[in-house]
């Protein structure tokens, strides 16, 4: 009986790493332009079912609306630019969550 293949295998050195950051929000939270220090190259909505306005780098920047519909037309919405910092408006929402992945590079997301 022959021995099935091994996938090969990559030493720590070898294996690229892409930064990123899983950030979640609690729309419970009533928030006006609140400011969040992550900067990066890419930020992608991973999963959203309430509303928010997301401004990058400065809060006169024009809002960038999110919500569960947008995300889902955007390919999960994903924007990809230069930014050092973001802010965050959104109504109290009860149970309702808005998630983020920050990252440091760009990266693609692939819906299902």
């Amino acid at each position: 009986m022959s021995e099935s293949p091994k996938p090969p295998s990559f030493s720590e050195k070898d294996a690229r790493r892409i930064r990123y950051k899983i950030l979640t929000f609690d729309l419970n939270i009533a928030r006006t332009k609140e400011k969040f220090d992550h900067a990066g190259y890419n930020i992608a909505v991973i999963a959203m079912d309430g509303t928010a306005d997301l401004f990058l780098n400065n809060t006169t920047s024009d809002a960038i609306p999110l919500s569960a519909k947008s995300a889902t037309q955007l390919c999960v919405g994903r924007l990809e630019t230069h930014f050092s910092r973001f802010y965050i408006t959104n109504t109290s929402q009860s149970g309702k969550t808005l998630k983020l992945a920050i990252g440091e590079e760009n990266f693609k997301l692939i819906p299902k």
